[in-house]
């Protein structure tokens, strides 16, 4: 925004002399390339699809400038179900059309009617959006969507009902040639592998709760990605498990492949399906990439790792996260970003479980299966977001289990939630092996430590041991919300 405005300053400032820049001149003045400048900085500021009706009600010269220049102000028309389409495709030039649903009218005959009126246009439609929209707005526009909409480059389709029929081959006329963002949830889609062959410019897929009639085998995945050379951002979502006997690893014989341009992977499903992908292909952009797995109590994930290790920017992590709530438990690493403007590295792997013992048991396998990027955290936060549970003496070994791999760990966080685990475990330390885990742990932080008790005499005992064994380590009441700057009480 400061190099748009900059930029209109320098214009107005050649047209008007930089000696005579402060005299009175009217808007009326300005000749149509300066006033286009404002145009463009003005709806590209706005962030709405329709600012630029404000433009072409203010005069004759103005609306005839806008229409003149319908792509460099990129005019499009929003139609949403609570719009008078028709009368508006009347009135307007024959731009650009979105198609939005807004579901505060979900149930409305007139409502989904405007939906339809610009579907027809099929030539000009250039995206969809029909988002939680129900089993009886979705049957009428379903029936409108079965020819091909040659101009089509934004979809997003989302159903709420989990019995909703398998759409037909037929959806779309089975292609999406322009197609660079693709984003279905809930989609039941058998076919869905045959738009997916079509668009070669696709920057963005999504297919998110996939059920398992829409289920795409991993080899069948990978042929469709290896053509989508301009992928950036890929989200792939199943809504179960597959079914027994279901394929979920790619065949030996499949090539090896590149995804150019991909920076972001996200995947919740089973650990094999992931497998399968990542074992046939390399990223060099990847910079965030989240894995979520299915409640499995044992995982083997070789490939994933590899994956990993090969991948540039996961070679070093600053930040590490680990979050046990109600559902799941989950590791994050981040790599905060070094040059303005440049967001930052973030790895994340999330087990979904609820049963506590296998919540730790999958934390710990994860920590504990060569995952390299664990090893330069220098920071670490252990939250829990779950209520207080007891505390079992077998859960000791699986948090220092953990913890070990965490060796550049300078700073330890740990939640109110935890105050009676984590520091028991570290107790089982006292003694000749205190600095085997966490060897470079100097500052120690925790949330609501009792001032007596077992607990207590855990966290002294830890750190009565590091300081005789050389490695001392100040402890810190953690009291306030960012956790970056030391609370005030040290006690020891």
């Amino acid at each position: 925004m400061g190099y748009q405005r900059g930029s209109l300053f320098r214009l107005l400032l050649n047209w008007v002399g930089a000696d005579q820049f402060y005299r009175k001149v009217t808007i009326g003045a300005l000749p149509d390339y300066v006033l286009l400048e404002i145009f463009d900085f003005y709806v590209d500021e706005g962030h709405r699809t329709d600012i630029w009706h404000t433009l072409v009600h203010v005069c004759q010269r103005w609306r005839y400038l806008v229409f003149a220049s319908p792509r460099r102000l990129n005019l499009q028309i929003l139609c949403t179900n609570g719009r008078p389409v028709r009368e508006m495709l009347d009135i307007w030039p024959a731009l650009p059309i979105f198609v939005i649903w807004d579901d505060s009218n979900r149930h409305s005959i007139s409502h989904v009617d405007n939906i339809l009126a610009a579907l027809s246009h099929r030539e000009r439609v250039r995206r969809i959006d029909l988002w939680q929209v129900g089993m009886f707005v979705w049957e009428i526009c379903a029936t409108a969507m079965q020819e091909p909409f040659p101009k089509l480059t934004e979809l997003a389709l989302r159903l709420d009902d989990e019995a909703a029929p398998p759409f037909p081959d037929s959806f779309l006329g089975g292609t999406g040639p322009r197609l660079r963002t693709l984003d279905l949830e809930g989609i039941p889609f058998p076919a869905l592998n045959k738009l997916l062959s079509s668009p070669r410019d696709l920057v963005s897929l999504r297919l998110w709760d996939v059920p398992h009639s829409a289920y795409i085998p991993p080899a069948t995945m990978l042929t469709c990605l290896f053509a989508m050379t301009k992928l950036e951002t890929l989200r792939l979502g199943f809504r179960s498990p597959p079914e027994e006997g279901g394929e979920s690893q790619c065949q030996p014989s499949l090539a090896r492949g590149v995804l150019p341009s991909l920076t972001q992977l996200q995947f919740k499903g089973d650990s094999e399906y992931l497998e399968g992908l990542v074992s046939r292909i390399d990223a060099p952009l990847l910079d965030d990439l989240t894995v979520t797995f299915f409640n499995q109590p044992i995982f083997n994930i070789p490939h994933l790792l590899r994956f990993i290790d090969r991948t540039e920017k996961f070679k070093a992590f600053d930040e590490a996260v680990v979050v046990v709530s109600r559902l799941s438990v989950e590791v994050t690493l981040h790599q905060q970003a070094r040059t303005v403007g440049h967001t930052s590295t973030r790895l994340a792997l999330e087990m979904l479980s609820r049963r506590r013992r296998w919540q730790l048991s999958s934390l710990a396998q994860a920590c504990t299966t060569s995952l390299s990027p664990l090893s330069t955290s220098q920071r670490l936060e252990i939250l829990d977001y779950r209520r207080r549970y007891p505390h079992g003496a077998a859960e000791n070994a699986q948090w220092l289990a953990i913890l070990r791999p965490f060796t550049a760990v300078k700073d330890l966080y740990v939640s109110e939630g935890l105050i009676s685990h984590v520091p028991l475990a570290l107790q089982d330390l006292a003694g000749e092996g205190v600095a085997e885990v966490l060897p470079a742990l100097r500052n120690l932080y925790m949330r609501g430590l009792p001032g007596f008790g077992p607990v207590r005499i855990a966290v002294e005992t830890f750190v009565t041991a590091r300081k005789r064994s050389g490695h001392p380590v100040a402890f810190y009441r953690w009291e306030i919300d960012d956790a970056s700057d030391k609370a005030d009480c040290n006690f020891f």
